[in-house]
């Protein structure tokens, strides 16, 4: 659920767009993007929900942070089988569902449609890094529309947590750590170690918080479906 001009919504998903999904709300019809929350088609027409920060994570590192989480009973979730993250591009290679392929732009091509990557949204720019080929690599400092960013890369590259980078007024340089044997960052100015989930756990900025950056994981056609203009990390700009 969710508000918007103080009305109450409902979703339900539609249809298929630019590759991936789109929502219709169940009180006007309006329909939105789930990447830009934006309503691009009816009386909500570029209205947009409010985005909330989303870990994506495993039962492991969610019970060693929160260990009275709960999670429904598996027999109320319905799975599929999805390829392990760092050989996905190469299980799926150029496969979609036959009604995928005629809602993309032609032309996709500058890289594997199902590289998993974590896009980052600021303002009106757009950036993909893709996370399967940047596991050795679990801490990327950024700059995205003269945003200072820092991307923790988790679980294996199946996940990513993306962070700025200013805190109490100065701008950090973060490289990697670990908490319990899980990811975290430390940074270069003060010290200070800070949770996958963003808080300072120890050091001279400890009980600050990183403040998270839109952004969402996903895989390289849905993205550069919507973003066409977007930066790809390790590219040349365009």
């Amino acid at each position: 659920m969710a508000r918007v001009d103080g009305r109450r919504l409902s979703f339900e998903e539609l249809g298929i767009y630019n590759g991936v999904f789109v929502m219709r709300d169940q009180q006007t019809g309006s329909l939105w993007s789930h990447f830009t929350g934006e309503a691009f088609e009816g009386e909500l027409s570029g209205k947009r929900l409010e985005w909330i920060a989303l870990e994506r994570t495993d039962w492991a590192r969610l019970k060693s942070t929160h260990p009275t989480a709960t999670t429904p009973v598996k027999s109320a979730l319905r799975f599929r089988p999805i390829p392990p993250m760092r050989t996905r591009s190469g299980a799926l290679g150029s496969f979609l569902p036959a009604n995928f392929e005629p809602t993309l732009p032609k032309g996709l091509s500058r890289k594997s449609i199902h590289e998993h990557g974590v896009g980052v949204a600021v303002g009106s720019a757009h950036k993909f890094s893709p996370l399967e080929g940047l596991g050795k690599v679990p801490v990327i400092n950024d700059t995205v529309a003269k945003v200072p960013l820092v991307v923790l890369i988790q679980d294996g590259s199946a996940s990513a947590a993306v962070y700025s980078r200013c805190v109490a007024g100065q701008t950090l340089r973060f490289g990697p750590a670990e908490i319990e044997g899980f990811a975290a960052l430390k940074d270069e100015q003060t010290g200070t170690i800070w949770g996958a989930d963003g808080s300072a756990v120890s050091g001279p900025l400890e009980g600050k918080s990183l403040t998270p950056v839109r952004s969402i994981i996903t895989d390289w056609y849905g993205w550069g479906a919507y973003f066409p203009d977007s930066e790809v990390h390790g590219s040349p700009r365009r």
